[in-house]
């Protein structure tokens, strides 16, 4: 019944950093904000890409820096629990896809020139 989706940063008329927003919508005609966390992109990046995945109470955000690891077993209170960096040659991207498949989490994530060079990664999550 819970929707979870990851909102970009807002450019110019919005004071949100965009992040993680989760929604209840057990009535689809009346569905609820029940919790959300702004997670801010590192340094002056501007974050355009929503990558999530989710597995069982744990919400995997894609930022700027790296992965959020997000637990969302209380709906209501999301709380980061660590970020994972991405590898060193990626530099600061600015968006980019979270896939789960079995154990491994793979990360497409893009950047615009000079800032860095993005590409994919694969974590085992533990």
């Amino acid at each position: 019944d819970m929707l979870y989706f990851s909102a970009s940063q807002f450019v110019g008329a919005s004071p949100h950093a965009g992040g993680l927003r989760i929604i209840n919508v057990a009535d689809a005609t009346k569905p609820v904000l029940v919790g959300s966390l702004d997670l801010s992109p590192g340094g002056n990046i501007p974050w355009k890409g929503t990558g999530l995945a989710l597995a069982g109470n744990r919400a995997f955000c894609l930022s700027s820096d790296g992965v959020q690891i997000i637990d969302v077993s209380t709906p209501t209170s999301p709380t980061v629990q660590s970020l994972v960096p991405y590898p060193s040659a990626f530099g600061p991207c600015q968006g980019g896809t979270a896939i789960i498949e079995a154990d491994l989490l793979y990360v497409g994530a893009y950047c615009e020139p000079p800032n860095g060079q993005g590409g994919l990664a694969i974590y085992r999550r533990r």
